[in-house]
């Protein structure tokens, strides 16, 4: 039985910094065994990537949801309508 070495810190650092939104998992795993190459530690496997890059989602996920519920919560105390100062705002934007 084989074991995947532990990952460096700057490693997974850096794969939870990047744009995990925007960027493949196979593109995260690419960039963080590059990085991990040029600092002389061991190449992260996929596998391992993968769960960072879903774990960093789903963090990013939840805490996008958190700041639309304050957001919502917020805005349902103030007695403005939302969707009047929504467009408002967006045609202040076009001018």
């Amino acid at each position: 039985m084989r074991f995947s070495p532990r990952l460096d810190p700057l490693v997974v650092a850096t794969v939870r910094r990047m744009d995990v939104d925007r960027v493949s998992i196979a593109e995260a795993w690419r960039a963080a065994g590059d990085l991990a190459s040029q600092l002389g530690v061991a190449r992260p496997g996929y596998h391992s990537v993968l769960k960072i890059v879903l774990d960093e989602r789903n963090r990013r996920a939840q805490q996008r949801e958190a700041i639309v519920e304050a957001v919502d919560e917020m805005w349902s105390h103030t007695g403005m309508d939302y969707e009047k100062l929504v467009g408002r705002l967006a045609e202040a934007k076009r001018r």
